[in-house]
């Protein structure tokens, strides 16, 4: 099946490309990326053909992917009340917080699916690929500077705590990671001392401790991840033939600042 690429920069804020799993088109493969990343296209491709290579070995029953229906929207948004109370009450405006809920809500739930996978896959691709060495480093290193951002103390103060703190620890899960495979102990150095160091060890420790077995690994770890951040219920899977795009909450590879 072929694989189309499509500049797409209405994927910003959602990853630098997207692999599009519940295209209607069933005859192609769709890639879309942000067009500002295109100097790191080489990298960015081969990593969404090693979810698409994930997604393929899956069985039907098992080629699901989270969505957010409105229901479960404002379940979540239930939740982060108090958070987004103390957010007002600092100073947050009220058409602010309506404008960024549903980035929270459906990059919170990207990141949840996507980290695990974008680990095994970087791996993956380091040890198969030596001719993309090093457009992954480069590439790898500018997100690294990309993820640095969101520890500020500016993003800190007009996002809800228990997000803030579950994206920088899968964000240091997946920098740890990608520190000991380029050996780039610059990509942790800004987490010291942090809980994002505390918390993402214990994600990355959880990975580590099970075999790499493709897709359905990917979901239970991701599953995994969500109790061990208490983002429990944040994710519900659905097969992705029945997925509709008012349910569609993430796909594999959107979410947050990942590749």
């Amino acid at each position: 099946m072929p694989v189309e690429l499509r500049a797409d920069p209405s994927v910003r804020g959602h990853g630098r490309a997207v692999y599009r799993a519940s295209d209607p088109d069933t005859s192609r493969q769709l890639i879309l990326y942000d067009p500002r990343f295109e100097r790191f296209l080489d990298h960015l491709v081969a990593h969404e053909c090693g979810h698409i290579a994930r997604f393929a070995c899956a069985s039907p029953a098992d080629c699901v992917v989270p969505v957010l229906t409105r229901v479960h929207r404002r379940d979540l948004a239930r939740q982060l009340l108090p958070e987004i109370e103390r957010l007002i009450e600092a100073g947050l405006p009220e058409g602010a917080v309506a404008a960024v809920l549903p980035i929270w809500l459906g990059g919170t739930v990207a990141q949840l699916q996507n980290t695990p996978a974008d680990i095994h896959i970087e791996r993956w691709l380091h040890r198969t690929a030596p001719g993309l060495r090093g457009i992954q480093e480069r590439s790898i290193a500018d997100m690294a500077l990309e993820y640095h951002q969101v520890l500020r103390p500016d993003v800190q103060a007009c996002t809800p705590r228990q997000l803030w703190n579950a994206s920088n620890a899968m964000n240091y899960a997946y920098l740890n990671a990608m520190s000991e495979l380029l050996q780039r102990p610059e990509f942790i150095r800004p987490y010291r001392g942090t809980e994002a160091e505390r918390t993402g060890r214990v994600l990355l420790s959880a990975l580590d401790a099970v075999d790499d077995v493709g897709f359905v690994g990917d979901r239970s770890l991701s599953d995994r991840w969500a109790t061990m951040l208490g983002l429990d219920g944040w994710l519900h899977w659905k097969r992705v033939d029945d997925v509709t795009t008012e349910t569609r909450g993430a796909e594999p590879r959107q979410g947050g600042a990942t590749v």
